[in-house]
């Protein structure tokens, strides 16, 4: 993710001219030559290919010390949009450079027998997606009392639609391109039992997603039953979701839900009406 790298810094350095400009003038002048050969097309490949071993430990460190700086700020600015925003973009830009570390990390080899380790997993890209929804999840806008944000939290929802190889909740080798993998269903489940103090059960509900048509692995929870299964919903089958969510509440045991759009938020609005 982020083959751009130009626009989404961008972004992080116009805040930093204005609220930390002594700062970002130096900070600036030592990421520029990382930023123009990352570019704002092909920026993993870039990073493989074309940053230099010590340009790659550079935009490391140069990252870890943007996070550090503002929050170092936490105190002052916590609850402002703006400030969280700024925070929150540079921690994801600081979770793309340790994905495609993580990425060339998995592609080296044991020297003795050449075969790439399957106890590496490419887990960057889950962990950064765990983090930026529970940012989400406790994001407050302005509320600076703690009484205030704890309530607030707890009513929180969230609805995630993503493929099934992500919202799985066990840790499980996935073949070689996936390695030995931790997917952002098993990463949101403990944080969310961790902070809610919930039950596994209440803190999360998953449902796996495929696409209309096509194979998927079966019984994924034992390696040695599963297999390679049909999609038995096809895009002609009008009432596919229907069936599904019938099949969810029978297996479930909870009755039949609705979620209410006429109460989501008016920035939803653009894509549920699609």
């Amino acid at each position: 993710f982020y083959s751009d790298w130009t626009y989404p810094m961008s972004k992080i350095q116009n805040y930093l001219k204005v609220q930390f400009p002594d700062f970002e003038a130096e900070w600036s002048r030592k990421i520029k030559p990382i930023l123009d050969v990352m570019g704002n097309v092909q920026a993993r490949y870039n990073y493989q290919h074309l940053l230099t071993p010590g340009q790659k430990s550079t935009l490391a460190i140069l990252l870890d010390e943007l996070v550090m700086e503002l929050n170092s700020h936490g105190d002052e600015l916590e609850g402002d949009f703006e400030f969280e925003w700024a925070k929150q973009s540079a921690i994801s830009m600081q979770l793309a450079e340790n994905y495609y570390r993580n990425y060339e990390n998995m592609l080296l080899t044991d020297a003795g027998t050449g075969i790439i380790s399957k106890y590496s997993g490419l887990d960057g890209r889950e962990i950064a997606m765990a983090n930026t929804m529970m940012w989400r999840l406790n994001l407050n806008h302005g509320e600076k009392d703690e009484a205030t944000r704890a309530v607030n939290g707890k009513k929180k929802k969230m609805v995630v639609i993503n493929h099934v190889i992500h919202t799985k909740t066990a840790t499980q080798y996935q073949g070689k391109i996936w390695g030995h993998f931790v997917p952002m269903g098993q990463l949101m489940k403990q944080m969310l039992t961790y902070h809610d103090q919930s039950s596994e059960r209440n803190a999360m509900f998953n449902i796996g997603m495929l696409y209309g048509s096509g194979t998927f692995w079966n019984k994924w929870q034992k390696p040695q039953e599963r297999f390679i299964d049909t999609s038995p919903l096809t895009p002609n089958d009008n009432d596919g979701l229907e069936n599904v969510m019938k099949q969810i509440s029978k297996e479930s045991n909870m009755p039949n839900f609705f979620l209410h759009w006429e109460m989501a938020p008016k920035e939803a609005w653009v894509y549920l009406n699609e």
